[in-house]
């Protein structure tokens, strides 16, 4: 998923004739076919996964194809939350296009299982899907890069000709990454050790609005922030490197939300702050013996909060008196940055 935006084309397959099919062809099936660059499941790159379904839309109007559709013109459904699934070759549903005029296209993507999580409503005139419901898994092996895309500009009709219509999915939740290093002698002759990192008090619940395409453009309305979501278990040496902090094929996708830094007589309030991480690790005392596990817990407080289709980076750096914290944030194709902020 580093750096994903997704391309999907739908593309008219033509059916051979048969020996009774002297003067016809069969209508061509309306099918779908990811191009080989990025796709929408976390940590995953080259062709959509073939067990991955879309929810499509799409109208119809008696124009022409165009390469600038009239919207206003585009007012009949023509298919309303189809499920296109992978057929051997691309991703389609038996649907043949239409004998005249021509379709513009909106839709979803849809994971593994087949079904859709929440409920998805989309309106061509407004350019606006809506999702209810929405449920992501606290477990990070099992999260899914929810993606979109809007309205297609131009509108098709390949009922005989077998080409392609791209469409662009846009990112519909947050990433979340942590780096770590130390300084000192945390990396000395006894460096300190990781052992796990959770984020606490996160809504892994919500619904979105999800207008035209591109990072931020999902606004959403998280649910009650009461779920941890385990970043890192295991052991990692800290190093004078900064280097990502996570158990293998855990990317970290999260519904957008405000992480807050409630502060108590200058402690953190952990009880009321929302996305805050927590640290454990140990190191081996002078004698050799491994200390007793060490907590500490900060805040992943980053300007506006968290938004769609933002990658957010943070890097932990270990000192023998201080953690330090920098966040910086950029979308997952162009790059910008936020100051350092440092947490002791």
């Amino acid at each position: 998923m580093k750096r994903i935006v997704c391309t999907i084309m739908a593309v008219a397959a033509l059916a051979a004739c048969t020996k009774s099919e002297v003067a016809y062809e069969a209508p061509a099936e309306i099918t779908f076919a990811p191009a080989a660059k990025n796709i929408t499941k976390a940590a995953l790159t080259g062709t959509y996964p073939t067990k991955q379904m879309l929810g499509v839309y799409a109208n119809y109007s008696n124009d022409v194809p165009s390469d600038a559709a009239v919207v206003d013109n585009y007012s009949t459904k023509f298919l309303n939350n189809v499920v296109f699934s992978h057929n051997g070759t691309a991703w389609g549903a038996g649907e043949a296009w239409p004998s005249n005029g021509s379709l513009i296209f909106a839709g979803y993507s849809i994971p593994e299982s087949g079904t859709a999580i929440g409920t998805y409503k989309y309106d061509f005139a407004s350019d606006k899907l809506e999702i209810t419901g929405y449920t992501q898994s606290v477990v990070p092996a099992e999260s899914f890069d929810l993606g979109w895309f809007n309205r297609t500009p131009a509108s098709y009709n390949y009922r005989n000709t077998a080409k392609a219509v791209p469409v662009t999915l846009s990112h519909a939740l947050a990433w979340v990454e942590i780096l770590v290093k130390g300084e000192g002698t945390t990396i000395g002759t006894n460096p300190w050790k990781i052992k796990s990192m959770t984020i606490n008090k996160v809504a892994n619940t919500g619904s979105a609005i999800c207008i035209g395409a591109g990072a931020g453009k999902a606004t959403w309305t998280p649910g009650t922030a009461d779920k941890s979501v385990t970043v890192f278990s295991g052991e990692q040496t800290l190093t004078g490197n900064a280097v990502v902090c996570e158990t293998a094929n855990t990317d970290v996708l999260v519904i957008p939300q405000t992480p807050t830094n409630v502060l108590t007589d200058g402690t953190l309030d952990v009880a009321k702050s929302v996305a805050t991480l927590t640290v454990t690790y140990t190191y081996n005392s002078p004698a050799g013996e491994e200390m007793p596990l060490q907590t500490a817990t900060v805040p992943l407080v980053v300007d506006s909060g968290w938004k769609s289709g933002y990658k957010y980076t943070y890097t932990l750096t270990f000192k023998a008196s201080e953690i330090l914290i920098a966040p910086k944030y950029d979308t997952w194709e162009d790059a910008t940055g936020v100051p350092p902020v440092t947490v002791e």
